[in-house]
């Protein structure tokens, strides 16, 4: 059987989902205004030893792991789902010339549905073919059982937008406006920075948060440990003759990060745009982390269809290739297609897909449209057959 733990190495785990409820947006003038409705899940295991990992493969029951103390230090595993209704509206602060700058912002109301986490400053540990014993044990422990609504809190997204437009008459322009001819003017570059997820949501049902110093903690027989629900946990802890630091409520934060973004337009429907996501680790806290990445991504934009490659590095992996095509409404993608294709060990994997329906224009501009002609009425050549005789007679 291949072994896929490398003695003395730390290994790293990530997974997001996000589950989008149908939502909108709307242009005002110089505002937008947007709802969103979603639900999400972060995992994010960090500096897991590698006999912990083989553990969890094989199960305690790993004979060649028995009988030998191990040290698992400054290592976290945390689990985090929640629920939250965004509230989104940005603006045009500053235009003038070929500049354009925005800035807008999303305030998050936080629903708490799930969180479970180990957080080890110091840990060593023995496994027999009965037990498995915790010595000098410092760190936390959270578990709550999973449920809608069992706890409450507030999020915030923040970012700004600055774009070169290709023309220089932006100073009274209007997105979607008859002022403006309806058009969307185009621009050469944007470059942005986001701060993202800075928020917390609290844990106050179901939940208990355990605090260990330097504590002993025997789980017995544990073939039979039918950890089968959360709870399960608790009583394994109840169980296990420590004596930790007990509480009914906790904290979780949100996967605070940091994005930049740039994009260039080569004004022949060819765009090029890179993206970096710099996720903050919060060892101390329980909820979300996010996983560093940096994403170059080329693409081809029409009105109805948009075609990308994004080429994705997480952490210091080999950059994943991945696709991204949009058909009118509907979009499909992955951020790394290799595998499918080649035979090699494959380090991650994710999909995606989504429908959104767009109006293109507002009321006011799509009677510009019907009317164009009207507003903007194309000059008629007139043939003067009268002066054309008269000119004839005379000669």
């Amino acid at each position: 059987m291949q072994d896929n733990f490398e003695a003395g190495r730390r290994y790293n785990i990530y997974s997001e989902i996000d589950a989008y409820a149908p939502g909108f947006i709307m242009a005002h003038k110089n505002m937008g205004f947007g709802l969103n409705i979603r639900v999400r899940n972060h995992f994010i295991a960090r500096r897991m030893p590698s006999d912990l990992m083989k553990f969890i493969d094989e199960g305690w029951n790993f004979t060649d792991q028995h009988d030998i103390d191990y040290d698992a230090d400054n290592f976290y595993a945390k689990n985090f789902t929640w629920g939250e209704i965004g509230l989104n509206y940005g603006q045009i602060v500053y235009k003038r010339g070929d500049q354009i700058i925005q800035a807008g912002g999303s305030l998050k109301i936080l629903s708490g549905i799930s969180s479970i986490g180990i957080l080890s400053d110091n840990l060593n540990y023995r496994v027999d073919s009965s037990n498995v014993t915790f010595n000098e044990f410092t760190g936390k422990i959270a578990i709550t059982d999973p449920g809608f609504n069992i706890g409450m809190g507030m999020g915030l997204d923040l970012g700004i937008v600055y774009k070169k437009m290709i023309n220089d008459n932006n100073t009274f322009y209007l997105p979607h406006s008859k002022m403006s001819k309806c058009k969307i003017n185009p621009y050469k570059y944007k470059i942005g920075v986001s701060l993202l997820d800075l928020g917390f949501l609290r844990f106050t049902k179901s939940s208990n948060h355990y605090t260990f110093e330097n504590d002993s903690a025997v789980f017995v027989d544990h073939e039979n440990f039918n950890i089968d629900w959360p709870t399960d946990i608790n009583r394994l802890i109840e169980e296990s003759g420590s004596n930790p630091t007990q509480k009914t409520k906790f904290t979780s934060t949100l996967p605070l990060a940091l994005s930049a973004q740039f994009d260039y337009n080569f004004e022949n429907n060819i765009y090029v745009n890179a993206t970096l996501l710099m996720g903050f680790r919060q060892s101390n806290f329980m909820g979300g982390d996010r996983i560093t990445q940096f994403t170059v991504t080329p693409r081809y934009e029409h009105r109805f269809i948009t075609v990308g490659l994004p080429v994705t590095v997480f952490r210091y992996q080999a950059p994943g290739v991945g696709l991204h095509a949009r058909l009118w409404w509907l979009t499909l993608g992955t951020n790394n297609f290799l595998p499918f294709l080649f035979s090699y060990d494959a380090y991650g994997a994710d999909a995606y897909f989504s429908l959104n329906v767009p109006i293109f224009h507002s009321g006011k501009c799509k009677e510009y449209e019907r009317k164009k002609s009207d507003y903007c009425p194309k000059p008629r050549r007139k043939i003067n057959i009268k002066g054309w005789f008269k000119k004839k007679r005379k000669t």
